[in-house]
């Protein structure tokens, strides 16, 4: 068995807290696996990577990554792991980026930094970034930066924390489209409280609520049909062709489209079918609160 992360009934107990952080939770991500790990904000989810990455001890229970006390291995598990976690950083604020690479590189011993940066040049136009300070660049390019920067030494084990968080339109597709496109030998653990962020991504998806774990399972077994999406587009023309009978179109203004879509999965499709004809000048998705599906799915 290709376990990357074992994790078996842990607790998390924090002081003056009216739940545990987290409470029994256990799963199991083998090799290759692309998990979403979703929940509202407070659920756990960031407690439960910390755990995974040895930053914290859980109260029970017990967590092997690569096999072992991820605790009392860190510097071992480190050079297998790319993490964007919040808001840190691990680049250089007043260097160029490229400094900041070249640093990351003699830390992890990798010899082949520039190949590594080509290959990404294909989704983020690099060339643009990698001379400026961290701190000159806007939120969309730092966030482009920092992925890249964990991607130097070609990690094993990929954890993303919320990475789409603020990011517009363009760049949150040129992300998602450099994860998904990643060699299917990664490991990828992408968290969000958004769940249409994870469907392009991930085959599997853990649900937390409030610290306990509520659905684990593929994308396929969660009720689609009970995740409707409001899509509302302004497009560069006042007329909006699309192929499909399914979708329900209200022309709201010149250029603004209301657009009432059955499935959060058909987003993507969507989108692609407009952008083949226009430019999408503003984009706008309202979709089933998350709070009403962990509901239904801890009725069940």
């Amino acid at each position: 068995m290709n376990h990357i992360i074992q994790v078996e009934d842990i607790v998390k107990k924090y002081p003056k807290v009216e739940y545990n952080s987290l409470d029994k939770v256990s799963f199991v991500i083998e090799k290759g696996e692309r998990v979403g790990i979703v929940g509202l904000n407070g659920a756990g989810k960031s407690t439960l990577l910390k755990i995974i990455m040895g930053i914290l001890n859980p109260s029970e229970g017990t967590v092997k990554t690569f096999g072992k006390n991820p605790m009392h291995n860190r510097k071992q598990i480190a050079g297998k792991l790319g993490v964007v976690f919040g808001q840190r950083t691990q680049l250089q604020w007043d260097i160029p980026v490229i400094d900041s690479y070249e640093l990351l590189g003699s830390i992890y011993g990798t010899a082949n930094i520039d190949e590594r940066i080509n290959y990404f040049e294909k989704y983020f136009y690099l060339e643009k970034i990698l001379n400026k300070p961290v701190r000159s660049l806007s939120l969309g390019q730092k966030m482009i930066a920092e992925f890249v920067g964990i991607m130097i030494h070609d990690p094993e084990l990929i954890i993303l924390d919320e990475p789409t968080i603020g990011l517009d339109l363009e760049i949150k597709k040129k992300m998602i489209d450099s994860i998904k496109n990643l060699d299917i030998s990664k490991t990828i653990i992408f968290t969000s409280h958004i769940l249409e962020d994870i469907y392009d991504v991930c085959d599997r998806v853990i649900i937390i609520n409030k610290g306990k774990k509520v659905f684990d399972g593929s994308m396929r077994e969660i009720d689609r049909s009970s995740t409707p999406a409001k899509v509302i587009v302004t497009i560069d023309n006042d007329e909006l062709f699309l192929s499909s009978e399914s979708y329900v179109v209200r022309h709201i203004n010149y250029g603004i489209f209301e657009v009432e879509i059955n499935q959060v999965t058909e987003i993507s499709q969507f989108l692609q079918e407009v952008t083949r004809q226009n430019t999408i000048l503003n984009l706008e998705i309202k979709t089933e609160k998350l709070e009403r599906l962990i509901k239904s799915l801890q009725e069940q």
